[in-house]
């Protein structure tokens, strides 16, 4: 995500499937920026996605505790957890216009309550 095997201005479409916040989003948003054509869209789906510092620090910690488990400890460093209220401003600075933004809900123990319907966070910008 942040050096795709692509041309400048050579794709339509930037799509992310629950992985916008395993990079800098910075990152991310510049590299989509880098490929997508005039009017292209970066379309981000699942991506957790949190309303204040202290949801993304609780985040950081569990995504720690989750790779140490898992013997993978390295792991924990490439979870970036996404400010939902800086996003916008991050995609304008890139020159993205923001057509929905949903952080979605956390997904908690989701799989535990098989009737209750999980919101899933989404993103679609359009570059200008």
């Amino acid at each position: 995500m942040r050096r795709l095997p692509v041309g400048d201005a050579t794709v339509d479409v930037a799509f992310y499937a629950a992985s916008l916040h395993y990079a800098p989003v910075e990152d991310s948003i510049r590299e989509a920026s880098r490929v997508l054509r005039q009017g292209g869209l970066l379309v981000a789906v699942d991506s957790p996605m949190y309303r204040d510092a202290r949801a993304q620090s609780r985040a950081r910690e569990r995504s720690t505790i989750y790779y140490s488990k898992a013997g993978f400890p390295e792991l924990a460093a490439h979870y970036h957890p996404i400010d939902a209220s800086a996003l916008p401003v991050a995609l304008a600075r890139a020159g993205f216009n923001v057509r929905l933004l949903d952080p979605g809900q956390r997904a908690g123990r989701w799989w535990e309550r098989p009737r209750m319907a999980r919101r899933f966070s989404i993103l679609v910008a359009r570059y200008a």
